[in-house]
Formats: structure tokens, sequence, C-alpha cells
């Protein structure tokens, strides 16, 4: 897994980007949503792309919700678009669908996501994230992410990522179509990893119901 600085070298950025593990980090309520449905449909099980439909996603987080393929390779992994949420397409400026993370316009977006995914794949952990990123003209976005491991056949290897991604605006001013290919000034971004889907439920409602199955 490639570090932060290794993947800024690769692609020559220099602006600040800080990725680091926190304990802090707050759920919002559109991946409550989406967490509190999939553990009423999962419990504490691995499940794999077979077994999820896009029935179980919450009305209000299907346009936030994206679905990736790992591609396997020697050294990194990539990770594949095979769903790209209609606000992702809104705020990221291009629609992703089929093309990887680094296809992203923001280079400097590659470098976290890559690292947020990586976490994910090779813990095979649900994650959850929250990052302050500033762009030029005073703009400042404020990112939340979970991130859902899916499991082959086997359910020892993770094969696909399901992600829910929700962004605030300082001013409530999206970057417009000339800042679309602009890259931000500084990112800071913390994560959590969790035990389980239901660590993370566990969190995210502190006092859940008994699930049975």
């Amino acid at each position: 897994m490639l570090s932060i600085f290794q993947r800024q070298k690769e692609l020559g950025l220099k602006n600040e980007i800080i990725v680091e593990e926190s304990d802090a980090v707050p759920i919002g309520p559109v991946h409550q949503d989406m967490i509190q449905a999939l553990w009423a449909k999962f419990g504490d099980q691995k499940f794999g792309r077979k077994d999820f439909s896009p029935s179980v996603i919450p009305a209000r987080a299907l346009p936030n919700t994206c679905l990736l393929d790992v591609i396997k390779g020697e050294a990194t992994n990539t990770y594949q678009y095979r769903v790209f949420g209609t606000e992702m397409r809104d705020v990221v400026g291009v629609n992703l669908s089929g093309k990887t993370i680094l296809d992203f316009p923001k280079r400097s977006c590659r470098t976290y996501l890559m690292r947020l995914h990586d976490e994910c794949t090779y813990q095979a952990k649900p994650l959850h994230s929250v990052a302050r990123i500033k762009y030029p003209k005073g703009i400042t976005m404020l990112t939340e992410k979970t991130f859902i491991p899916l499991f082959d056949d086997n359910q020892k290897t993770v094969n696909m990522i399901l992600t829910v991604f929700t962004f605030d605006f300082s001013n409530r001013q999206k970057p417009g179509k000339d800042d679309v290919f602009t890259e931000p000034v500084s990112a800071y971004e913390q994560f959590r990893v969790f035990k389980s889907l239901n660590h993370l439920y566990t969190e995210a409602n502190p006092t859940p119901q008994l699930h049975v199955i």
C-alpha cells in the first residue's frame, strides 16, 4: 500500500495532504441511514455483491452512493466505479461510471481516496472518514465518507467496496465549472477503521436494538 507522500510524488503534487487515523470521527445522518439499513439486512455477517440489492439503500443516501470493483495488482490495487451517484457527478463535475479513481479530475483527490480504499480492502473492515478540503477563492468543502467491504463467495477477499459520500460547502457555495479541475490548497482527512459492521452500527446508533438473525 503506497503512502500519501509516495502518491503525491508520483503525481507531482506539492499541496498539503494529511490523512491520519482518529477515534474522533463523527457519523452524520445520511451515513447513519445507510449503516442502519445494512445492519438491519445483514447484521454482523459478511456479505457480497450477490447478497446485496440496491433496494437496501435508503432513498436519501442513493444519490451519494458509489459501488466499486477492486482490481488486484501486483504492487497496488485499482478501484473501478460500477456505480457513481448523481450527487457525486454534480460535485465532481464528471460521471466516473466505468472509470477508476485514477480518472478523478483532481489529482490530489486520487491520493487520499486511494489510501482510504486501500485501508478498507487490506483490512477487510468498514471505515468512516471526515475531511476538510480548502480550495482557492475561499471555498472550503467538508466531506464525510463511509466505506463498506463486499466479499467474494469464500468471504475472505474484498472484491467490491460500497461507499457513501456527503458534502458540505462553506456559504453553500459549490465549486463552479471552472473550479472542477482546480487542485485544492490543502486536505486534512481523518478516518477510523471499525472491527465490523456491528461495531460501526453501534457507533452510529448509541442505543442499538437487538438484531435477531
